[in-house]
């Protein structure tokens, strides 16, 4: 989950295999179940993560039976295995673009979030009530309700005031979690000043994250704290918040080596280049950053296509359409 090593997946698939299927007990079954749902989902294969959603059902009525009996470390088992479901059931909802998908994470997170207390279990809590946030957010962003997604921000908002005294990790997390939401909500609203404070939570983030360069969160954030300065840009036409979004994202080429994490450093890659057309699309002059962000995407593109990463791979090649349409200037 840290650092995104494919290795340690599979390694992990494996000791769970030594286990006799007459003797796996629900976690168990619930980790089996994630584990099918993250490898779906690296190879694109939204039929076999959403069979992987349901994977869980089973091991999730086991763990809430032993719940009652056991009480307290068998409730957060549970709220534990029920936050990975959600965040699966988001994940295939935003490839998809399926309301119904939405509508069940924004459900299944609310009813897991009672019976826990912020007050005794804050991480459990915490991790639920970001995944909440996420949900509406994403709700938000299908409909176009803006009402909606800043339901989803403030949940965010609250679910990191939980866990910063608590673990440093989560509260990153939910720090970027909460630019995310921000950022969609810049999108919604073409807000200049919504994706400033954007920039604010990654920078957050990025204040607990910089100890761990090879976090694979890290990479995200960074990428998406360029593209929140890039809207910047374009909405003010301002080339110095443009320059500043140019070099975080060369200094995250510059660190992000591709032999080690190909996949980052594609992701990079692909966003500088829409910031050589954003500089093109506000100052109507091309200074050769088209042909630069074009090297930039076929990069991309090669490396998303090796991984087998169907939706990255789609954008690369949208991006490359987009400046073949482009007119001359």
């Amino acid at each position: 989950d840290l650092f995104g090593d494919e290795g340690l997946v599979a390694a992990a698939a494996s000791t769970l295999a030594r286990t006799p299927a007459a003797q796996r007990t629900p976690l168990c079954g619930a980790l089996f179940a994630t584990l099918e749902g993250r490898a779906a989902m690296v190879e694109g294969d939204l039929d076999r993560a959403l069979a992987a959603v349901q994977g869980f059902e089973a091991p999730l009525r086991a763990l809430a039976a032993a719940k009652h009996a056991k009480g307290g470390a068998a409730r957060l088992l549970l709220a534990d295995q029920r936050a990975t479901r959600i965040d699966l059931i988001l994940s295939c909802s935003a490839r998809l673009k399926d309301r119904a998908l939405a509508e069940l994470a924004t459900s299944e997170a609310k009813a897991a979030l009672e019976g826990l207390d912020s007050d005794f279990e804050p991480l459990a809590w915490g991790r639920l009530a970001c995944l909440r946030g996420a949900a509406l957010v994403h709700l938000g962003d299908l409909d176009g309700e803006i009402a909606r997604i800043a339901e989803g921000v403030e949940a965010i908002t609250d679910a990191g005031q939980v866990s910063l005294d608590h673990s440093p990790m989560d509260w990153a997390r939910a720090q970027a979690l909460l630019g995310a939401a921000l950022q969609t909500m810049g999108e919604a609203t073409a807000s200049e000043r919504v994706f400033e404070q954007a920039v604010s939570a990654y920078d957050r983030a990025t204040q607990i994250l910089k100890v761990q360069p090879a976090l694979a969160l890290r990479a995200n954030v960074a990428n998406n704290r360029a593209l929140c300065l890039a809207r910047c840009a374009e909405l003010t036409a301002d080339l110095a918040v443009l320059d500043a979004a140019e070099l975080a994202f060369k200094a995250e080429l510059a660190e992000v080596r591709g032999a080690r994490d190909p996949a980052s450093w594609a992701v990079a890659q692909m966003n500088l280049a829409r910031l050589y057309e954003a500089r093109v699309d506000i100052t109507g002059r091309d200074d050769g950053r088209l042909a630069r962000a074009g090297v930039a995407l076929a990069a991309a593109f090669d490396i998303f296509s090796e991984l087998g990463l169907r939706s990255l791979t789609d954008l690369a090649a949208q991006g490359l359409q987009r400046l073949q349409r482009a007119p001359a200037v």
